[in-house]
């Protein structure tokens, strides 16, 4: 594929990012993968347990591991993944996370839009930490695996994640309140 259009034009920006995106991809797989085949992570997974037993195959994988492409069965059902059951159970498991039950997540008190922030109750859990490492494997793997995600989170976390330092206009999403009173005190 030629990575610039041949008559000069000006080309969409979001065609410019996905073959920025896909050059990307492409690079990482060669490197890892460069002359033999993906091999395959079977994962067997209980649709009734999905975020604890999908948390306990991965509690094992070793960083090659993960690279590898998942194959996903569940406990019970029949059916062979040639790619639905994965898609399904990256959007599933990442819906998952953000269940008020598992107390990792609550929903931004401002947020209009859904936005999940970590919830600081979440030490409830002896091994919310590993449960966190877990989240940001399955964020990693979803996008090396060019998989989607259904997860509305703070600007805030993104950053950290980039190492970008976060800026008073990212407190808005967390709470309009108190960001429109340290705004007009700074004013």
């Amino acid at each position: 594929t030629q990575w610039e259009h041949p008559r000069g034009t000006k080309l969409d920006p979001e065609l410019v990012f996905r073959r920025k995106r896909f050059k990307f991809l492409y690079v990482l797989h060669k490197r890892d993968f460069s002359s033999s085949q993906r091999d395959t992570l079977p994962l067997k997974i209980k649709r009734q347990e999905l975020v604890y037993s999908s948390y306990q195959q991965f509690r094992s994988c070793s960083a090659r591991q993960l690279k590898f492409v998942p194959k996903v069965i569940y406990d019970g059902e029949e059916g062979v993944d040639s790619g639905g059951l994965t898609k399904d159970w990256f959007l599933e498991l990442s819906r998952a996370f953000v269940n008020p039950a598992l107390v990792l997540f609550r929903t931004c008190s401002s947020s209009k839009k859904g936005h999940h922030e970590i919830d600081p109750r979440s030490s409830i859990n002896e091994e919310h930490l590993h449960y966190f490492r877990f989240i940001g494997q399955i964020m990693g793997k979803a996008a090396y695996d060019r998989q989607l995600i259904d997860m509305d989170i703070c600007g805030e976390i993104y950053k950290y994640i980039l190492q970008i330092e976060p800026s008073l206009s990212d407190l808005r999403y967390k709470d309009e309140v108190y960001y429109k009173s340290l705004k007009w005190m700074l004013e």
